[in-house]
């Protein structure tokens, strides 16, 4: 009797412990791409254009108000190559340089509805 009964438990166990996301080759080269298009559209001044980036989140809002404020065209922006992690997410570091200013900011990307949004955006100090 025990034994009809450890089956579905062992099951289902196994079954939720596998739903992490898998991330194929393809996953990560589409992050380079929405990074490189993103890259393209900020030295572009496409301001409106960059919201398609970014999660639609109250912090997310903010920060797309702040960057209108600047013309993007002269700041040279780097970016790390990101770090995937288990849950669905990226991280990397982006660097805005401007003459001889840099400022530094960890990015968390995340995978929703087979695209990678900008879910996060954090000053590093």
């Amino acid at each position: 009797m025990k034994k009809f009964f450890l089956v579905p438990l062992l099951l289902i166990y196994i079954n939720c412990s596998s739903a992490a996301v898998n991330y194929t080759t393809e996953n990560k080269a589409l992050l380079g791409e929405t990074i490189a298009e993103l890259r393209q559209t900020a030295v572009n001044n496409q301001y409106e254009e960059l919201e398609k980036y970014f999660l639609p989140t109250f912090k997310n809002n903010i920060v797309l108000k702040y960057l209108k404020q600047y013309d993007l065209s002269k700041v040279n922006i780097i970016v790390s190559e990101p770090s995937f992690e288990r849950n669905g997410r990226a991280k990397n570091v982006m660097i805005l340089n401007y003459a001889s200013e840099s400022m530094y900011f960890n990015i968390t990307w995340k995978f929703v509805e087979d695209e990678w949004k900008i879910q996060n955006v954090a000053e590093r100090k």
